[in-house]
């Protein structure tokens, strides 16, 4: 066997491993705080069935995003150009360990869509200060908005990437430069995962109802507000519990059954969401 394909072994091999490990956690998590996985009106339970493929499909997923990690370095090179000046940009913001380069697939699927200006930035590293990372974050908004001449901007954040695009805002720089603000799987509240780490910087700082966590400013409704929308799923098994995606009003959030928090980054119909949100279709 040839070094790719042991590659491709060591990659799916870890990918299950974490995945499994975490699923793990999760129902034990469920078990022991069953009231933090309820809420009035989702349907949060998953037939044995559906809930095995789920997982399946994060595993390919995640290892889909280990595999394009090195691609980082051709990603973050690419010039920044606006092929459509009619159009209001979209920045994707990656979460906590990942890079520009997980949105490859997102960003294709965005472009193909119509949406031609479509740009992924990378932040690092993660072992630092939230706030720290939230002004790189901010720094990249401008940088690509004022390379595009564009007024206005809509963002995009995945997984910690949520709450840093929020830290980011509080930039008196950015009023009123971002129209709409879309998270997935984006662990507003925090999650027990960060409790089980003793990493230092932002794992700590995403620990579930954490002080630091607790003093972000919540959406708000102000003129120079952007539209706040969350896309999460119960089935999360990085956000513990997947509650911790819920923004209050006047946010919107849609909730997607039986997908992983890798998995929301590939499927369809989120993509399809991420779509309408961008373009008014889901305003209330």
């Amino acid at each position: 066997m040839n070094i790719v394909g042991w590659i491709l072994i060591v990659v799916f091999a870890v990918a299950g491993v974490v995945t499994v490990s975490f699923y793990a956690i999760r129902a034990l998590h469920r078990w022991r705080h069953p009231a933090d996985y309820q809420t009035n009106d989702t349907q949060t339970s998953v037939a044995p069935l559906r809930g095995v493929l789920a997982i399946i499909a994060e595993w390919a997923a995640l290892a889909m995003l280990i595999l394009s990690w090195p691609l980082r370095l051709i990603h973050d090179l690419a010039p920044v150009r606006r092929r459509d000046p009619e159009s209001t940009p979209v920045i994707l913001v990656h979460g906590y360990g990942a890079n520009s380069a997980c949105f490859l697939w997102l960003q294709y699927r965005l472009k193909r869509l119509g949406f031609r200006d479509v740009y992924a930035i990378s932040y690092t590293p993660p072992t630092i200060n939230m706030r720290t990372l939230a002004r790189q974050v901010a720094a990249h908004i401008e940088r690509i908005r004022n390379a595009t001449g564009a007024q206005q901007v809509h963002v995009v954040g995945h997984s910690m990437g949520g709450p840093l695009i929020r830290l980011a805002l509080q930039d008196e720089n950015l009023w009123g430069k971002i129209g709409r603000v879309i998270t997935l799987g984006s662990p507003h509240a925090g999650s027990w995962l960060g409790d089980l780490t003793r990493l230092p910087g932002a794992a700590r700082q995403m620990r579930y109802r954490s002080a630091f966590l607790a003093k972000i400013e919540t959406t708000d409704t102000g003129a120079d507000s952007p539209l706040y929308y969350s896309i999460w799923s119960a089935f999360d098994n990085f956000v513990l519990p997947p509650t911790s995606s819920l923004l209050p009003a006047p946010a919107t959030n849609i909730h997607v059954p039986a997908l992983g928090h890798c998995s929301l980054l590939f499927s369809p119909r989120v993509i399809r969401l991420i779509a309408q949100a961008l373009t008014g279709k889901l305003d209330s």
